[in-house]
């Protein structure tokens, strides 16, 4: 018997928007709400931007379009009854995804206010995926190198890290959530205490070495997200993506994502972890061999988006803060 199984593609295919980063800076030319798409797809996921601030209101831009579409192909051989032998996640137009950078959980205030969008969306289910705090992985990258350098402060440069994340937990939680992240905060310091050490005794850092010491910002975010969120008293998982998205390494010190692995793996994270309101972490993925890795600088958007693919969400939404928006292209003259 066979079964169907979704393949994945980009259009325009000549230039994937999110692979290549080309969020363009056009999309604050036109500013306004998005229209309502009639098109028609087996499946698929919109993107647009969302800028915090701007005046101190939220503003909607317009990205070139684009879209993730997922179409069913058929996979001889595979018995339906035997390909899943768990609960899938739900997938479809129910989803939501968001994603929001580091400056947008920078601080514990924007953090909560972060938590008031997600607690405001009506969708039926959302998926958020965070970024490090604002500078964490800058911060992380340095401990890398003074530790290569053999450079003593690398000690101070990561209690300086512990500190940001251990004030922000205190002015965002209290009694057992608290003590929880701070467990799990004092854990992960310390085993990058001890990587950074053999680092420091090696002089050298390897890129796997280097990816996994790179990523931990993301995860304390994400953590500290969820606590908030449950607050409320709403139901909210944190997702360690590192667990669900597996990436193939390229020549071009770029990532291919693997889709079908990735599927299984989100189907199997679901059936034990099912939730309406999931907290991911960007920027980090696997290896097909389980080796934790990095979709490179600024990938966080690019995890939103391979996620949304995923779920076949209605729309993907990328959220970041500027001054203001441009009435027009600055590249341009006046007429």
């Amino acid at each position: 018997m066979a079964t169907t199984q979704p393949s994945f593609a980009v259009s325009p295919a000549s230039s994937n928007p999110i692979r290549f980063g080309c969020f363009a800076p056009q999309c604050f030319v036109r500013v306004s709400k998005p229209p309502c798409s009639r098109r028609r797809l087996v499946s698929t996921t919109s993107f647009q931007r969302k800028i915090c601030g701007g005046g101190g209101g939220l503003i909607r831009c317009e990205l070139p379009d684009f879209h993730l579409s997922a179409t069913a192909t058929t996979v001889a051989g595979v018995s339906t009854e035997n390909a899943v032998d768990r609960v899938q996640i739900p997938k479809g137009e129910m989803w939501s995804v968001h994603k929001f950078g580091g400056t947008c959980v920078g601080n514990s205030q924007r953090i909560r206010n972060v938590a008031e969008v997600i607690i405001n969306d009506n969708s039926e289910r959302k998926l958020v995926v965070v970024s490090a705090m604002s500078k964490v992985t800058d911060m992380m990258y340095d401990l890398i190198r003074k530790a290569q350098s053999r450079d003593d402060s690398y000690l101070s440069a990561l209690e300086a890290v512990l500190e940001k994340h251990r004030l922000t937990a205190r002015d965002l939680l209290d009694g057992d959530d608290l003590a929880s992240f701070l467990s799990h905060l004092h854990d992960d310091i310390s085993n990058l205490k001890a990587m950074l050490r053999a680092i420091y005794i090696a002089g050298h850092a390897s890129e796997s070495f280097s990816d996994f010491v790179a990523g931990h910002g993301e995860l304390w975010s994400a953590q500290m997200l969820s606590y908030v969120v449950r607050k409320t008293g709403l139901e909210c998982k944190w997702m360690d993506t590192r667990d669900v998205l597996i990436v193939n390494p390229t020549s071009s010190n770029q990532v291919d994502p693997d889709f079908g692995e990735s599927e299984k793996r989100l189907d199997k994270w679901f059936s034990l972890n099912p939730s309406k309101i999931i907290i991911a972490t960007g920027f980090i993925a696997s290896t097909p061999q389980n080796i934790p890795t990095t979709l490179k600088r600024d990938g966080s958007d690019f995890s939103a988006a391979i996620i949304g693919a995923l779920l076949r969400a209605r729309q993907v939404t990328i959220w970041t803060d500027v001054d203001g928006v441009y009435s027009a292209d600055p590249r341009k003259g006046l007429s």
